[in-house]
């Protein structure tokens, strides 16, 4: 089949009307492999015009949005609950698309050591097209997380399939979208308790008391900070005997932790501050404790316990424990 690039007239599915997407034509209409829900879809003829466009440096400009994330057996093979129970899922919670000017990364982890893992292969979603593959040890960050450049990459549907040898497979479903899409909503004015102060940079908002509230702008930095803390945060480890230190850091933060090794089935302790001692100890909110532990004992046991386990946080430590939780 044919492709072309097409310019929506009105809203479909994730698109906005004057957005210009990649399509296949058919007898009844543009095929799209994915409305932005993962779902194939068709749209009839009335509802976009073919453009006379080439691709160029300015699409890669253009933002990635996740469409859908699945976990499945190859045909034949056994039933999807055996994968999940034994390797593991990709959730789509778990999958980052980080946007940075000049720079986009789609991030994730496998769901266990994946050093013996079978094959990733990236996709073009609308013409089925294999654009890369390679084993999957090629493409590891460490011991389970996997960065892909999606920069380099123009406007159109994409996916992302990495496997194990048994046939279990993660696939992730993407699209690259035209560069200025979405279009945020028009601003609409406050209600009438808020007054607005207008500088050279943004809306500053403030209540009827004359106390700041976050604007726009305010918003949006946070939002980038979080992204940035985000993609940075890991687990570094010190040098250990029966015993040692590792840190949890990100972009802005950096906390010891000490630990040491367990006894029985009982694979290590790692120590960690009180909800009472947290805030003194790590200089962090502890809005962020259970967040920041748990992603500690999630990327150790990830790290550090190949043959797989689970983990328990207490009151004040985290144990790593070795076979299934009961």
């Amino acid at each position: 089949m044919e492709t072309y690039f097409i310019r929506l007239n009105k809203q479909h599915g994730a698109f906005q009307e004057g957005e210009t997407i990649h399509a296949q034509r058919t007898h009844d209409g543009y095929t799209l492999p994915d409305n932005g829900q993962g779902n194939a879809t068709t749209l009839p003829f009335s509802d976009a015009d073919v453009l006379t466009y080439t691709p160029s440096e300015k699409d890669l400009d253009g933002q990635c949005f996740l469409t859908r994330v699945s976990n499945f057996f190859a045909e034949g093979k056994k039933d999807n609950t055996e994968g999940a129970a034994e390797t593991g899922e990709v959730k789509a919670h778990q999958v980052q698309m980080v946007h940075y000017p000049g720079s986009q990364q789609l991030v994730f982890h496998m769901p266990k050591y994946a050093w013996d893992a079978g094959e990733i292969r990236f996709l073009n979603a609308l013409t089925g097209e294999i654009l890369e593959r390679k084993p999957v040890r090629e493409k590891l960050s460490g011991s389970t997380q996997i960065i892909w450049d999606t920069y380099p990459l123009h406007i159109g549907f994409y996916t992302l399939e990495a496997d194990w040898p048994d046939g279990w497979t993660h696939r992730i479903q993407f699209v690259k979208r035209f560069p200025g899409f979405p279009k945020t909503e028009f601003y609409t004015p406050p209600p009438g308790n808020v007054t607005m102060v207008q500088n050279d940079e943004e809306y500053r908002l403030y209540d009827a008391n004359g106390v700041e509230m976050e604007g726009e702008m305010q918003i949006r930095e946070k939002a980038m900070l979080n992204i940035k803390r985000s993609f940075s945060r890991r687990v570094e480890y010190g040098p250990s005997g029966r015993g040692g230190t590792l840190y949890y850091v990100d972009s802005q933060t950096r906390i010891e932790f000490w630990w040491e090794f367990g006894g029985g089935d009982c694979i290590a302790f790692i120590n960690i501050p009180t909800a009472e001692q947290w805030e003194k100890h790590t200089g962090t909110p502890l809005s962020e404790r259970d967040d920041i532990v748990t992603f500690v004992a999630e990327t150790v046991l990830r790290d550090q316990v190949s043959s797989g386990g689970y983990f328990k946080i207490g009151e004040s430590d985290i144990s790593l424990w070795s076979g299934k939780k009961d």
